[in-house]
């Protein structure tokens, strides 16, 4: 309740009176570490800057309301509630403002925070473009190779640590002006720095070759290991200080089901499994998961109903907000239909009945309950770091070579998903919606052609020859250009079925000549 007694609907808290609220000065201990604090306490620095230019306007639009109601304009205006965005980008934000502020004090300049291009005269546009396009030469020239990442055994490189890429530098400055443009100011574009990034990435293919800028991707998991994975025996020590994995636990259970969901439903690792901070109402819960059993739709299944599922009935994943679709507008609306089958050796259908079963949710607890539970039991949420190093471990006793289980990650099992939805026939567009991607960008880069596909691509192609020509090549032939009349074009094509029609025949005769010279008419049967 309000101080006029009205119950408070309203997520955004707007000031109606004048009340002290501490500030948040004190955040120690917010996420996304010590760059984070600090690009925080640099968005205070703007808005007390915006409070002031806001208050001594003396101009005939000038804000004239008291003083709490000008901070809180400029706090809404500079500030906004970054510490909506995932913990990742916070750290990586808090990075990106690290690097641009030793740069800025490197260049003498009295702000890290830049002008924005509406304000400026051609002399300001020349100077900004020189300052961050400075800003990336100056922080490429300071990066350092990332941790585990080495070039090739053997000549020329015999294994040295991979150099950082000029495109790492650019990502710095456009994380920088994103937040920028995130406090109200809009920056000249980043033309001038990424003319320079791609002078230096030219140099920098040169010398490491070009075969190493290759972008490094998660291997896709294939139907094969899967199934390895998913036999992996009962008891084996594959976890940490050799302890044993029991696939018959609570957990163990969980997992299976989500190997089983992820090769089927290619969802994100950040779909099913909770990063930093905590479990909330944005994450799959068993509401998640409805069932179309018997042609009807069943919301919270009994068990009999689970143990007696047979061909025709269906899971029901309705998706959540997601990387590609934030507040779950686009996808939240599609289910993913999982149909029902005991025996083939991947079905999430299946595996979620048996999840099901053994975790008897209560229906009024539904909501409230992850929908995949951690070592600690039903109730709690799968954590990413513990199903990364239970997937690695998993690999690692698969493929018997931990250095190659590094290559593969949980995003293998959406490459999976989509590369089979290609070589099952499906569309560019139904696989881009089976996979809830926003655009189709990225199906070219997780979408593997199968060895058979792209060689069957070939062998057509050899088999077609080809008889086209450009106008100016029958000109440079001294030919005359084909003339279409209707009449030519109906002369052409009663000639060529003529054609074709004596070609057949004259197969036919040569067939018929062939079978009797050898003494046979018809079809040699097993006995002979």
């Amino acid at each position: 309740m309000d101080q006029r007694g009205r119950v408070e609907n309203r997520v955004v808290v707007v000031p109606e009176a004048h009340i002290e609220a501490p500030r948040p000065h004190d955040d120690a201990h917010a996420a996304g570490g010590a760059n984070a604090r600090i690009l925080r306490e640099a968005r205070r620095g703007l808005t007390e800057a915006a409070y002031s230019r806001l208050r001594n306007d003396i101009s005939e639009h000038a804000i004239r309301a008291p003083d709490h109601v000008v901070q809180w304009l400029a706090e809404v205006a500079t500030q906004g509630d970054p510490t909506q965005a995932p913990v990742t980008t916070q750290m990586q934000r808090g990075s990106n403002w690290k690097w641009w502020t030793k740069y800025c004090h490197h260049i003498n300049v009295a702000s890290p925070w830049r002008p924005d291009s509406q304000t400026l005269d051609a002399v300001g546009h020349q100077r900004e473009s020189a300052i961050w396009a400075g800003g990336l030469m100056w922080i490429y020239g300071r990066m350092q190779p990332r941790k585990g990442k080495y070039l090739p055994e053997g000549p020329p490189h015999f294994g040295k640590p991979k150099p950082p890429s000029p495109l790492s530098a650019l990502a710095v400055l456009r994380g920088v002006r994103a937040e920028h443009v995130a406090r109200g100011i809009q920056p000249p574009s980043l033309a001038l720095a990424s003319k320079r990034a791609h002078e230096q990435m030219l140099k920098h293919a040169r010398a490491i070759g070009p075969e190493n800028c290759v972008p490094e991707r998660a291997i896709p998991m294939t139907h094969e290991l899967i199934c390895r994975v998913l036999t992996i025996p009962e008891g084996q020590d594959i976890l940490k200080g050799g302890k044993a994995w029991h696939w018959t636990s609570i957990y163990g259970i969980s997992v299976r089901t989500v190997f089983h969901v992820l090769a089927q439903c290619g969802f994100r690792k950040a779909e099913v499994a909770l990063g930093a901070g905590k479990w909330g109402s944005d994450k799959l819960s068993f509401a998640s998961l409805k069932w179309i059993i018997g042609g009807e739709t069943v919301l919270a299944p009994t068990v009999d109903q689970l143990r007696f599922l047979r061909a025709g009935d269906y899971a029901i994943i309705m998706p959540g907000p997601s990387k590609a679709d934030c507040f779950g507008m686009r996808w939240g609306n599609n289910p993913i239909w999982l149909p029902f089958d005991a025996t083939a050796a991947i079905n999430a259908a299946n595996a979620l009945a048996q999840w099901e079963t053994h975790a008897a949710v209560a229906p009024e607890q539904r909501r409230t309950t992850p929908l995949f539970c951690g070592p600690e039991g039903v109730g709690t949420p799968l954590r990413a770091a513990a199903l990364d190093e239970l997937f690695f471990r998993m690999m690692a006793y698969v493929l018997k070579d931990a250095a190659i289980a590094k290559k593969y990650s949980i995003h293998g099992f959406r490459s999976y998903l989509a590369s089979a939805l290609n070589a099952a026939g499906c569309s560019g567009p139904e696989i881009q919606a089976a996979l809830r991607w926003a655009s189709d960008d990225a199906l070219k880069v997780y979408q593997v052609v199968q060895r058979e596909t792209y060689g069957g691509w070939l062998v057509r192609a050899e088999q077609v020859k080809l008889t086209g020509a450009r106008a100016s090549s029958l000109h440079a032939e001294g030919k005359h250009l084909p003339v279409y009349e209707p009449e030519n074009m109906i002369a052409d094509a009663l000639a060529t079925r003529e054609e074709m029609r004596s070609r057949a025949e004259h197969a036919d005769n040569n067939d018929i000549g062939v079978i009797r010279n050898l003494g046979v008419d018809g079809v040699v049967g097993d006995d002979d």
